[in-house]
């Protein structure tokens, strides 16, 4: 029962991680743009912009981690 709770604990904490949702929502608009044949270039472009977002909220998150802030910069951390 504690495993089963510590598993539904660890995944309420990735669903409001904003390096997750963001990915999610890459994941979602490359699908989708690409079953409406728009030009692979254009969803390409916003995956690199997506991954980039991704990177400075990892970095964003180190910075505070580093600092003392336990991670969460006075703001909510990862899971706003």
């Amino acid at each position: 029962m504690n495993t089963l709770r510590a598993l539904l604990r660890t995944l309420s904490a990735l669903l409001r991680s904003r390096k997750v949702l963001t990915a999610l929502f890459g994941v979602i608009q490359t699908i989708t743009l690409h079953y409406l044949n728009v030009d692979p270039e254009v969803w390409a472009s916003i995956d690199v912009l997506i991954v980039t977002l991704i990177g400075a909220i990892a970095l964003e998150d180190a910075a505070a981690k580093r600092s003392g802030n336990g991670g969460n910069g006075g703001n909510g951390g990862d899971a706003r």
